[in-house]
C-alpha cells in the first residue's frame, strides 16, 4: 500500500519544468490521435491531465469494488491483516489530510482528492458490493468532512474542495444517485495490439 500511494503523491506526478518547457502545443493541422493524454488546455499539453490518469489508474485499483469486499472479508477472518477501513485511513491521510505549501504541489494534491472522493462516492453507490462496505466507506466520508472542517485555512481553492465534500455528503444522504462526479482522465488507449 505505501508503494501505491507513493504514487499518488504530488512530488511522483509533477513533471519538471525542464521537461514541460520542452513540450511545446501540438500544431493545429495535426489530429488527435488514441496515443494523446486527454487535455482540458486546447493544442498545449496538459500536464494536470496526464497527473489525472495516473492518479485514477492507482485510486481505481486500491478502491475496487471486489478488493474492497476481499478487504472487508479477509480481516473479519483474520483481524491481523489490513481492512477496508484501515486502506480508506492511509488513503485519505495521504491524500485530503496532507497539505503541501507549494502551490503547484497543492493543485495536484486537490486532483488526487477530487479522484478519491469521485471513487469512495461510487463505493458508496454501487448496489454490488456488500453493504457493509457501501456503510464504512460512507462512514470514512462523514469523518473526513469533520476533520477537514477544523483545518485552518484562507487557501480559497481548499475551502472550496471542503465545501464541495460536504455538499456532496449532504446529497449523497438525500439522494445517492443524483452524485455525478466528474470521472478522472482515462489513459490514452495506445496502439492496437
Amino acid at each position: 500500500l505505501d508503494a501505491l500511494l507513493e504514487t499518488v503523491t504530488p512530488e511522483a506526478l509533477a513533471l519538471p519544468d525542464s521537461l514541460l518547457d520542452l513540450m511545446h502545443p501540438r500544431p493545429q493541422h495535426l489530429p488527435q490521435t488514441r496515443d494523446l493524454f486527454p487535455g482540458r488546455t486546447g493544442l498545449t499539453f496538459d500536464p494536470m491531465a496526464a497527473a489525472e490518469t495516473a492518479a485514477g489508474m492507482t485510486i481505481s485499483l486500491i478502491l475496487h469494488p471486489e478488493r474492497a469486499a476481499r478487504l472487508m472479508e479477509y480481516h473479519a477472518r483474520d483481524p491481523g491483516l489490513p481492512g477496508l477501513g484501515d486502506v480508506i485511513d492511509r488513503l485519505l491521510e495521504a491524500t485530503w489530510l496532507t497539505i503541501y505549501e507549494d502551490t503547484y504541489h497543492q493543485e495536484l494534491q486537490r486532483l488526487v482528492n477530487h479522484i478519491v472522493l469521485y471513487y469512495m462516492v461510487e463505493l458508496v453507490k454501487n448496489k454490488d458490493v456488500p453493504s457493509m462496505v457501501r456503510t464504512l466507506t460512507h462512514f470514512k466520508l462523514i469523518q473526513l468532512n469533520e476533520k477537514v472542517a477544523e483545518v485552518e485555512t484562507d487557501d480559497e481553492p481548499q475551502l472550496a474542495q471542503y465545501l464541495i465534500l460536504g455538499a456532496v455528503l449532504d446529497l449523497l444522504e438525500e439522494n445517492p444517485e443524483a452524485v455525478k462526479l466528474t470521472p478522472p482522465a482515462e489513459p490514452p488507449m495506445g496502439a492496437p495490439i
